[in-house]
């Protein structure tokens, strides 16, 4: 995972108080593993009518939000800004350092390298018949 900097682009502004998960991607779209093609799920509940048809006024179906690649968000100040509004939102503080630093699991993981290889060699001088080479 890249560290996060910057990027530009339209975004567009969607003035909707307490937004929960269902409503950025409802749970029926989460089945795939991948990371990519939810786009079109995006406020699916709220973009499509019952028969799958575009709701016109939906802020993501006019233009020039339609070409919209991001959701404002200044991770660093906890801030969603869209045109002259802001909103505060919270995030756990190491959530928020893993993103901004780019870590994942395994990044994390290999932020204790210095240590897993010293326990690694503690164990090798105490236990060597656990190490044996073939």
């Amino acid at each position: 995972m890249d560290k996060f900097h910057s990027l530009k682009g339209i975004a567009a502004p969607l003035p909707i108080v307490n937004i929960d998960t269902d409503m950025i991607i409802p749970k029926q779209f989460l089945k795939t593993i991948k990371r990519t093609g939810l786009g079109v799920s995006l406020f699916y509940e709220m973009r499509y009518d019952n028969d799958g048809n575009l709701i016109k006024d939906f802020v993501l179906n006019t233009s020039p939000f339609d070409q919209s690649k991001i959701l404002v968000a200044d991770l660093p100040e906890q801030i969603i800004k869209a045109g002259n509004h802001s909103i505060n939102f919270e995030i756990e503080e190491f959530r928020k350092e893993r993103l901004l630093q780019g870590l994942d699991d395994i990044g994390i993981t290999l932020g204790y390298q210095d240590k897993i290889n010293a326990y690694e060699e503690d164990k090798k001088n105490k236990k060597p018949w656990l190490f044996k080479d073939n």
